[in-house]
């Protein structure tokens, strides 16, 4: 619908990009095509197969859907079937953001965005711990879920585009204390080094703690005391490495890792910073 009409939703002009067999029709739009009656014709008589789902009391129903419809071939990846089920100004924003490089495919090691969108899921997930407005409650799809109909019914651009500048300067930060080859990884006690993995649950507390622009500008001053305090917590607290380890999405890991990060740094800079709002362990 939005390449016949030439344009999406936000207004920009929708040209054909990435086609890897008709290589000749990149850059085209649909006003091109119709110069070449061929095309044209062809895209016009296409048949478009479609099934009107009724009648579903909650989504997962059509996640259950998606997922079967898409057994026979690559699956989609939690983030694809958020766009196709949330679809809104605030995902088209973020992916929009992210066809260009930045901090975000650095932080995960990406020469390229992320034909899964594990980029946009990323810089979705960071948004949603930061801003509060809807309760984690320990299922992660269904956090992310709720946090994107939150953002796309009360979508603000020129706020959101504040919070991502915060949002590369805390991963830049970050990586600046950390080293590239360090920052969101865990500590290996035993061998004396940081994993080679990126980790995701300490992506949410490190990028986290870097968002807050008073500790970001102490760790950039002092950035030897930040990596010694999160080696010391690795170290000497065993329930903040099984939070980041194994359980890592129940409300208990989830409290327990933010928890036990942001006292360190509170111990260590007198700077407080906000938890995110966590569900109690009883889901309220």
């Amino acid at each position: 619908k939005e390449f016949f009409e030439g344009k999406y939703d936000d207004g920009t002009s929708f040209k054909l990009t990435e086609l890897e067999n008709l290589k000749d029709l990149n850059g085209s739009s649909w006003k091109d095509l119709q110069k070449d009656s061929d095309y044209a014709q062809a895209l016009e008589n296409s048949t478009i197969r479609t099934a009107v789902v009724k009648g579903w009391k909650n989504d997962a129903v059509l996640y259950e859907i998606f997922f079967r419809l898409n057994s026979g071939s690559v699956k989609l990846s939690p983030m694809e079937l958020r766009m196709a089920l949330y679809r809104g100004p605030f995902l088209r924003k973020i992916i929009k953001w992210t066809e260009q490089l930045n901090e975000v495919h650095s932080l995960l090691r990406l020469r390229r965005p992320d034909k899964r969108m594990a980029d946009v899921e990323l810089t979705a997930r960071h948004l949603a711990f930061a801003r509060r407005n809807i309760v984690y409650r320990g299922n992660l799809k269904q956090f992310l879920d709720d946090y994107c109909k939150f953002e796309n019914a009360n979508y603000d651009e020129r706020e959101l585009d504040k919070r991502l500048r915060n949002f590369l300067e805390a991963i830049s930060a970050a990586r600046k204390v950390f080293g590239e080859k360090s920052v969101c990884r865990k500590w290996l006690p035993r061998e004396k080094r940081f994993d080679g993995r990126f980790n995701r649950a300490l992506f949410d507390v490190i990028i986290g703690s870097f968002a807050n622009e008073a500790f970001r500008e102490w760790a950039l001053n002092d950035g030897n005391a930040v990596v010694e305090s999160f080696i010391n917590v690795c170290e000497d607290s065993p329930d903040f490495v099984s939070s980041v380890e194994s359980t890592t999405k129940s409300i208990g890991a989830t409290n327990s890792r933010f928890r036990i990060w942001y006292e360190r740094i509170f111990d260590l800079t007198n700077i407080p910073i906000e938890m995110p709002n966590i569900a109690n362990a009883d889901g309220h």
